[in-house]
């Protein structure tokens, strides 16, 4: 199977074949064009050989790590984030209850200083 040093020459290969076609197509009767586009035309089919399918297999693998990737670090920024508002809500819900408290220990507070008594901060 080819590996993915492969795939990169084929990538640059392939580069090299199209700018050399583009420019071909711009000026088709300049020879030193044709030239380059055959040379890179061979150099791209001398890298694939016969291996078209091992070729295809491997670029298939490498998007489905890709993709896995792309999965597993999408799930821990959901679990990240699910976490996070795990955490908001129960400091949430601890502020609210220690709101509660202090408002019911300045009611009963208020309520002392009432009925004559004082309370000592």
């Amino acid at each position: 199977m080819t590996d993915t040093t492969d795939i990169k020459a084929l990538r640059e290969a392939a580069t090299k074949y199209t700018k050399s076609l583009e420019a071909h197509i711009k000026t088709p009767l300049d020879p030193d064009l044709v030239r380059d586009m055959d040379s890179a035309f061979w150099e791209l089919t001398d890298l694939i050989g016969n291996n078209e399918l091992s070729i295809v297999i491997n670029l298939l693998d490498q998007l489905e790590a890709e993709r896995q990737r792309a999965d597993h670090n999408k799930v821990m920024q959901l679990a990240a984030e699910d976490v996070s508002a795990s955490a908001l809500r129960d400091w949430s819900s601890e502020g609210i209850k220690l709101h509660a408290a202090n408002e019911e220990i300045k009611r009963l507070k208020a309520a002392i200083e009432a009925a004559g008594g004082g309370v000592d901060e």
